[in-house]
């Protein structure tokens, strides 16, 4: 962080930039930095020192007083985030990792199991990445229709290791399995995952026709993509109103949908209208992104196996 804020945009206008997006992305990271986090610093002492002489780490220190992001010291644990692995697999699935030094364990090696690790140097392309947010017309007319596929999923370079999918309908039809919850998956899922395992978790309508069978037949389609990692699947089933909401969550990024997100008929043509909002977890003030698996945490709290639930009951996102 005191490189970081040390590192202010000389300049207040972004048409004087060399990089017009600088001062974007300066603000989008101070935004998470300053209001929006639970900040576990590996030198609070010096981070308390260095806020005497910039202005900037003293409104940090000022707004963790005051309704802001919060403060902890994480000194005694911090070097094994950057040193032991399976410690590292341990944290919080939604953390935000950034270091000032090139850390023992490689970035590409954090990203392999699933988790956003940023250093010094490149941390403007990737809060972008992070902040982003948009919405689309889903709608069988083509001049009305701006939702190309759910190949979205797989143009955002976040890390992902587990997802939840809830929809009341989403697994209502065999039929449409194919053009929806089987493209869903496929876009969801990364590349690779080394050294982890894929939480992958559906939540949907207690009223569903044949739960075990239709959990039988996704789980056989995951068996088929012979991803590199294992994939652990569970099926749950509430109450049609315990959630309501259609929703993809996943570590760093979240989609709703207006409507069930069974969009394909059979033939792979859109048979509704909805809209589709895609946000990345600093797009928006108050994300309910950690609300919302709140919620669903609590929707399957008493679920059983084999009666309301099938498969393997646990996902990291909800733990």
């Amino acid at each position: 962080m005191e490189h970081f804020f040390d590192a202010f945009p000389t300049s207040t206008n972004p048409f004087l930039l060399e990089d017009s997006g600088e001062l974007k992305a300066f603000m989008q990271l101070s935004e998470l930095l300053i209001k929006r986090s639970d900040l576990l610093v590996d030198k609070l002492n010096d981070l308390e020192e260095k806020a005497k002489t910039n202005p900037i780490l003293k409104r940090l220190l000022k707004s963790s007083m005051t309704g802001g992001s919060r403060l902890y010291d994480f000194s005694k644990d911090f070097d094994f985030l950057m040193t032991d692995l399976e410690y590292f697999k341990q944290v919080n699935p939604i953390a935000l990792h950034y270091y000032t030094c090139e850390p023992q364990l490689s970035e590409e090696r954090y990203q392999e199991v699933g988790s956003f690790v940023n250093e010094k140097n490149n941390w403007k392309g990737k809060i972008n990445q992070l902040s982003q947010a948009f919405s689309l017309k889903v709608h069988p007319k083509q001049e009305l229709n701006q939702f190309k596929g759910w190949v979205i999923l797989g143009n955002n370079k976040l890390p992902i290791n587990a997802a939840i999918i809830a929809d009341n309908y989403i697994l209502k039809s065999t039929k449409s399995f194919e053009q929806n919850i089987y493209k869903i998956i496929t876009s969801l899922l990364p590349n690779s995952l080394s050294q982890n395992t894929f939480h992958l978790t559906i939540i949907t309508d207690k009223n569903l026709v044949n739960p075990k069978g239709k959990f039988e037949k996704v789980r056989q389609f995951l068996d088929k993509l012979n991803k590199t990692y294992s994939i652990d699947f569970g099926l749950f089933l509430t109450s049609a109103n315990k959630p309501h909401d259609r929703d993809i969550i996943t570590n760093y990024y979240r989609i709703h949908s207006g409507h069930s997100l069974d969009y394909f008929d059979d033939n792979g043509r859109i048979n509704k209208s909805s809209t589709l909002d895609y946000f990345g977890l600093n797009a928006i003030p108050n994300n309910p992104h950690q609300l919302i698996l709140t919620e669903y945490k609590r929707a399957i709290k008493y679920a059983k196996q084999d009666f309301d639930a099938f498969g393997i009951l646990k996902n990291r996102l909800l733990t």
